[in-house]
């Protein structure tokens, strides 16, 4: 088995088994294509569930809104609130999603 950087815990993201379902891969402002669309259309399926999380508009352009959005995600459940989509924010968003029944 290769090691999985994080899942979650709790409020704890720890070390983990690989898995399929975290993307490998950071996302941040000004980056653009189907891996944002992807990732805004995530942020919006939870907005729809939690009412703190603000919906943005997918166009597949990583903009101030998708910027703040993640940070308010980040904020909310205890990680680094930097507004970059990483492999800690994305295991964080798929149990988020998986939990609340949205994926």
């Amino acid at each position: 088995y290769k090691r999985q950087k994080y899942y979650w815990i709790g409020t704890d993201i720890m070390e983990a088994p690989e898995s399929p379902l975290v993307p490998q891969i950071v996302l941040k402002p000004g980056d653009e294509g189907d891996d944002v669309k992807k990732l805004q259309e995530l942020i919006n399926n939870l907005s729809r569930v939690y009412e703190n999380i603000p919906s943005v508009t997918a166009d597949g352009i990583y903009g101030a809104k998708t910027q703040a959005a993640i940070k308010k995600i980040q904020e909310l459940f205890g990680l680094t609130a930097d507004g970059i989509a990483g492999p800690k924010t994305f295991a964080l968003l798929g149990l988020l999603c998986y939990s609340a029944g949205c994926l």
